[in-house]
């Protein structure tokens, strides 16, 4: 909803019924009603304000609201933008933290408290820009699988997640681009530790390469650094893992498009068929090719 030009309104409603069935527990179900509004306000030529509030109805954790608040600053001169944004969140427990063989019934809902600043800088010349992000989020009453209990359980107080994170986009000329990421995150549980399977660095590089007007190929590296392991975890011979290996990862993929209606593509994940685990003792496909089409209407 447009109210004038420097002023567009989003209103939203959603309903999820989310439904449980196995041979050992009887038929669970929640339903969620959710209403929300978003005001996007351009103030002048320099500064520009998201702003949205959401409610939502959960049948067995009552109603929460949540907010955003997302400023910005350009200085179009000198291609610079200074980005912040705060907010809340709230998430229930699903039927299978509930009530699957790991549930507990007696969880209740999460909540968290997010802000974060940045600044990007572009230089239009050279088709170039990179930005730089601080983030900080505290979950309270976080919901996490317990491995003390073999269940799932409510972790008390806070958990805290902060970081930064750098970006670079480059397109040297038409029909090619690199984009490069690079995220620190540092994590503590309400004891004061790390939280397991959280890798400190992670780095991805992107490349997309217009082979053609119609064909399209897609270059995607990831990096991602060593993790703790989970208390407990033991390797075959009995022995502590206290840390997962760094891993690489490489895919590939062609698009072709056919006709506006038609595209074909052809993708292979894990190129290099790298052994790696994302959770200790959890299996990752190796090499895989896939090819397909997809219909677009």
């Amino acid at each position: 909803l447009i109210v004038d030009d420097c002023n567009e309104l989003s209103l939203g409603l959603s309903f999820i019924d989310e439904q449980m069935e196995s041979p050992d527990i009887r038929e669970k179900n929640a339903d969620i009603k959710s209403q929300w509004i978003q005001n996007q306000l351009t103030i002048g030529e320099n500064i520009d304000i998201v702003a949205g509030m959401r409610f939502d109805d959960h049948d067995q954790f009552g109603s929460k609201i949540t907010y955003r608040v997302a400023p910005s600053y350009t200085f179009e001169d000198k291609g610079i933008i200074l980005r912040a944004s705060c907010g809340t969140g709230f998430r229930s427990p699903s039927l299978y933290e509930l009530y699957s063989d790991y549930g507990n019934q007696d969880l209740e809902a999460e909540t968290s408290k997010t802000w974060d600043i940045g600044i990007e800088r572009s230089f239009k010349k050279h088709g170039f820009n990179i930005g730089v992000t601080y983030f900080d989020m505290i979950f309270k009453d976080r919901i996490d699988y317990d491995f003390a209990i073999s269940k799932y359980n409510q972790l008390p107080g806070d958990t805290k997640t902060k970081g930064i994170e750098i970006s670079a986009n480059w397109l040297p000329y038409d029909g090619i681009n690199f984009m490069l990421n690079y995220t620190y995150t540092d994590t503590e549980d309400f004891e004061g530790k790390s939280i397991a399977r959280r890798p400190q660095n992670k780095v991805s590089l992107n490349v997309k390469y217009d082979v053609s007007e119609k064909c399209h190929g897609i270059f995607d590296l990831l990096w991602v650094g060593e993790r703790d392991a989970v208390s407990g975890a033991m390797d075959q011979d009995g022995n502590s893992v206290g840390v997962l290996d760094a891993y690489t990862l490489v895919n590939v993929a062609v698009n072709y498009d056919v006709s506006d209606d038609l595209q074909l593509y052809a993708r292979i994940d894990n190129f290099w068929n790298e052994e790696y685990e994302e959770a200790w003792s959890y299996a990752t496909p190796g090499f895989s090719m896939y090819m397909g089409f997809k219909l677009i209407y």
